[in-house]
């Protein structure tokens, strides 16, 4: 919907229009009114703006410098000037402004059919400009569309590559858009409407720059200018996230698709790019719309996400035996962490979560050198956990992982943690390519290791399990066999029957009768 601000200095005239409007346009247009310049400027403040109905000549600021004030802060808004002054030379302004002119002698109907017609431009505008923009610069974006697709730790190198005046020292705002109904492969073939849409509506005010993420995303960076475009980041941030909000519903009709937008709390150092991303990224998972959504990092719950992708940094870097990379995210893990209330309470959760998420990752249970690590870390006095003590840890951790004199050998620990994640497990609907992600194997690897240790493969083994779990239901409760098949995990009690008799050679009734 729209935004509509009616602005004359003459009370009557402004609630005329006001009231004609929501007469003859019910829920098409949201109106804000202001009789003086002061409130027309205060409701700027907080509302992004599309269409201004104002007079020309009013008592403390003229209507061409409210236009003008308007459009540094939502350059898509247009004027109608609806005067009583037909000498004003339309002409001149309306080939440079987005102006319109109504006398008012001409009526309100005149005026409705005006703001009516402002409203169709506006979004045309959005189709025909962006057709114009494509045809003239496809071949450009096809050609940096054909860059590898770059993973969270190349973003700022393939943002540089891309974009040859990429500036490493400017403040950034952070724009993440992703495509929601994406089932094919390869890039989203509606990606184009986006960069090029975006490009097009923000290249007058600021450098805009891009770069593909996944198939279905694309991360915008916004620098600004200089000074004289906007005069402060925190005017640019509103800007840019009105425009968004015009934007959003647009960008869906001309996609057909679904389109899903975050954005950053403020301006950021480049540097940040890494955990803009993340952020982004993990606002949009956690708010997930079919229909798409426009969602916003809010200061109240960027310190425990930078925290959550500081702990996956650090898991990433141990896992890749990268020192320095560890120390250098567990610095900024630390100086995040002294933020909180309980500082050091909360370094000592975090680093306990980095370890047993690595044991988990590495199948690392049995090792005895990393259990001794965890047991001085547990015993440690929280005054004890400086920089300097948890690097040392985190070190040793990833050195004993590559020992194995001490713990069993890597194929025997991936059958003991596929044995007990069937244990675990096996009342579910588990399948192969379930205990494959959870042991981070292929299927085909597993089936492999597990029948050249256990000589016997995984799906007769969950079998195996449930048979025996089923046994001490039929002799120990005086529960259904239906309701035993089901609470064991099979699929129905014919193919437990099936199954059972073939194990046992009798049914699960005449067993249960024979040891009852």
């Amino acid at each position: 919907m729209l935004k509509l601000l009616i602005l004359d200095d003459e009370k009557i005239i402004m609630e005329a229009i006001y009231q004609f409007i929501l007469k003859n346009r019910v829920n098409e247009y949201e109106v804000f009114c202001a009789n003086d310049s002061a409130h027309a400027l205060s409701i700027m403040e907080d509302k992004r703006i599309d269409i201004l109905v104002s007079d020309i000549e009013m008592p403390d600021i003229s209507g061409l410098e409210l236009h003008k004030k308007i459009s540094q802060l939502y350059p898509m808004c247009h004027t109608i000037f609806f005067t009583a002054f037909p000498k004003f030379d339309y002409a001149h302004y309306s080939n440079k402004y987005n102006i319109r002119l109504v006398l008012k002698s001409e009526g309100f109907d005149t005026l409705l059919s005006t703001i009516d017609s402002v409203s169709l431009k506006i979004h045309n505008d959005l189709i025909v400009s962006n057709i114009n923009y494509l045809q003239s610069n496809s071949d450009h974006i096809i050609e940096k569309l054909q860059s590898p697709l770059v993973e969270e730790g190349m973003i700022l190198r393939n943002f540089k590559e891309i974009n040859p005046s990429f500036d490493e020292n400017l403040p950034s705002y952070f724009v993440l858009c992703h495509f929601n109904q994406h089932t094919s492969n390869g890039i989203h073939p509606k990606m184009l409407s986006i960069i090029r849409i975006f490009t097009n509506y923000f290249k007058k005010f600021y450098e805009i720059y891009y770069t593909i993420t996944s198939y279905d995303d694309v991360l915008f960076c916004f620098q600004n200018k200089t000074e004289k475009d906007i005069s402060s980041f925190d005017e640019a941030m509103k800007h840019i996230d009105n425009t968004i909000e015009l934007l959003h519903t647009s960008l869906c009709e001309i996609s057909e698709t679904s389109v899903s937008i975050a954005v950053s709390e403020k301006f950021v150092s480049v540097q940040e790019i890494y955990f803009q991303y993340g952020l982004l990224k993990e606002i949009l998972e956690s708010n997930r719309d079919e229909n798409g959504v426009i969602c916003k990092i809010h200061s109240e719950e960027e310190s425990d996400r930078k925290l959550l992708l500081l702990t996956q940094r650090i898991i990433q870097a141990m896992l890749k035996k990268d020192n320095a990379s560890v120390d250098h995210h567990l610095s900024e893990l630390i100086s995040l962490c002294n933020k909180q209330q309980a500082p050091l309470e909360s370094i000592k959760l975090n680093v306990n979560y980095i370890i047993s998420t690595y044991i988990e990752k590495n199948m690392l249970w049995n090792n005895k050198q990393i259990s001794q690590k965890i047991n001085i870390l547990l015993s440690a006095p929280l005054e004890d956990l400086s920089y300097e003590f948890l690097s040392e840890m985190l070190h040793a951790i990833v050195a004993a992982s590559e020992t194995s004199s001490d713990y069993l050998t890597t194929d025997k620990t991936v059958v003991l943690e596929i044995d007990r994640f069937i244990q675990n497990n096996y009342q579910n609907d588990i399948s192969l390519s379930d205990i494959a992600k959870h042991v981070f194997l292929s299927p085909n690897y597993i089936s492999r290791v597990y029948k050249q240790e256990k000589h016997q493969n995984i799906v007769s083994r969950i079998q195996e399990v449930r048979l025996q779990k089923a046994l001490i239901l039929l002799t120990g409760t005086n529960m259904k066999i239906s309701d035993i098949s089901n609470s064991v995990g099979f699929s129905s009690p014919r193919y437990f029957n099936t199954l059972f008799k073939k194990w046992k050679g009798i049914t699960p009734l005449e067993y249960r009768q024979e040891n009852i």
